[in-house]
């Protein structure tokens, strides 16, 4: 088994991949969390919802209206790292912090988490600029995804 280093865990990104990133806006890191990892994440989030006594953050909105039952896993979960332990760990992942530590120069600050509910070949998430909703200065917002 081919065991990282914590440095390829704080420096996960190559000279190549910084470059690419400064030409494209954006980088793509295929498997940098295990399926098992994913899997348990999702199970979770999944059992959260399933809950006869779901917690009042992890119910299902539009905007600020709770929704019936039927979009529990269909509708996004706002923030769930405010609330949820694992979340929040899934936010702080080392791969992501230190990715966004290399392009940013610093350590990032975490300000928001969603959970998307995708089904293979369901549409994603339409394009869109984050900053419109999360103004910074300076400005230095970026995203970081798990799929």
């Amino acid at each position: 088994m081919n065991m990282s280093t914590s440095t390829d865990r704080l420096t996960p990104l190559t000279r190549e991949q910084l470059q690419f990133y400064k030409d494209n806006g954006y980088l793509i890191l295929r498997k940098s969390a295990s399926d098992d990892l994913i899997d348990a994440f999702n199970a979770h989030i999944r059992s959260i919802r399933l809950s006869e006594d779901m917690p009042e953050w992890a119910k299902p909105r539009r905007g600020q209206d709770v929704v019936e039952d039927k979009d529990r896993f269909s509708l996004r979960l706002f923030n769930p790292h405010l609330h949820d332990g694992f979340a929040k760990q899934m936010m702080k992942l080392p791969v992501i912090r230190g990715a966004l530590a290399q392009l940013l120069g610093d350590e990032a600050a975490g300000v928001q988490s969603m959970y998307f509910y995708k089904e293979p070949g369901a549409p994603g998430q339409a394009a869109h600029q984050d900053y419109y909703y999360i103004r910074n200065e300076p400005n230095s917002l970026t995203a970081a995804w798990v799929a």
